[in-house]
């Protein structure tokens, strides 16, 4: 797929590492080729949108399957016809968003559940709307930023980045002030770890850049491991679930807590009233579907968070 400034390809190649070849697979049969947004979760492969040539942007989406070598439509893209957006996966949902739909450039968010085959609104984009952001994903929370508005050219090339949760469904402003990449579009990036790797992409005047930035967020590092000690006293298993949950809090003297759990779109689907102390309190889940939830613990003094999985 790609543009080559005359063509549009809908060609797709996989490349085998361990012999070094490239291999054609089945073309891409949706209405765009260029300017599409495309993310992977397990052994499939999400694309949707883009342009054809000079066309408009399109609403389609497919998704790949990797092994059968198949493209299956699924449901058009929540936020419409756009282009040049963004595209990235966090536990099992996949998120597209930003880019143009030909007249405005975008702020809107939205996630998909492959489950479902449905795609639910989120927070819009704290930012300016922009197209051909730089996008990756890092200690669960995606960080988008950079790009250029529709309509402005090159020129309007911008250097804000934010911070996604999709626990909270908020953005975060991200001081950029020690980031001397200048301002840039078209960068690809990738999370490594605990870090992520800004490279290469083009200037507002058009010249493109050949370096290489790192980017580490201590402040969600530190966050994390303050999370790990506090919850260290709440033990949730077996994980994954099999239908049931045990819970124990230990140095809680039989105290009153409110368990909810929420699915990844932020539903509540479940909640009850639990006596929490030295006794193990078990909770059914098996009236829900498989899939990662999120769960809250919490009375008026404390509060605890996680993930877990439903096996059944």
């Amino acid at each position: 797929m790609g543009f080559d400034g005359v063509t549009t390809f809908q060609d797709l190649y996989r490349y085998d590492y361990l012999l070094d070849k490239w291999d054609t697979m089945t073309n891409y049969p949706g209405q765009g080729g260029r300017n599409t947004m495309a993310t992977s979760l397990s052994n499939y492969a999400y694309v949707g949108g883009g342009n054809f040539n000079s066309s408009g942007p399109k609403n389609d989406f497919w998704q790949y399957d990797m092994v059968n070598d198949s493209w299956i439509k699924k449901a058009n893209l929540g936020m419409g016809a756009c282009a040049s957006g963004i595209a990235f996966t966090i536990d099992s949902l996949i998120y597209m968003g930003l880019g143009n739909n030909g007249s405005n450039n975008l702020r809107l968010l939205y996630g998909y559940d492959p489950n479902t085959n449905v795609w639910t609104q989120k927070a819009n984009f704290s930012g300016q709307g922009r197209m051909k952001s730089t996008c990756f994903v890092i200690n669960d929370a995606a960080v988008i930023g950079g790009g250029f508005r529709f309509g402005f050219g090159r020129s309007s090339t911008l250097n804000d980045y934010y911070e996604y949760n999709p626990m909270s469904n908020t953005w975060t402003s991200i001081n950029v002030q020690n980031f001397q990449g200048n301002r840039r579009a078209d960068a690809e990036a990738v999370g490594l770890n605990n870090k992520a790797y800004i490279v290469m992409g083009v200037d507002s005047v058009g010249s493109t850049f050949n370096d290489i930035w790192e980017y580490a967020n201590t402040t969600v590092s530190i966050n994390e491991l303050s999370q790990v000690k506090s919850i260290r006293q709440l033990s949730i298993f077996p994980m994954p679930s099999k239908g049931v949950l045990n819970l124990i809090l230990e140095e809680s003297k039989n105290s009153t807590f409110q368990f909810q759990l929420f699915n990844l779109n932020g539903k509540l689907v479940q909640q009850s009233r639990l006596i929490m102390g030295e006794k193990v309190n078990t909770v059914t889940l098996k009236s829900l579907p498989n899939g990662l939830y999120i769960y809250n613990l919490s009375n008026k003094k404390t509060s605890y968070k996680g993930k877990i999985q439903l096996m059944k």
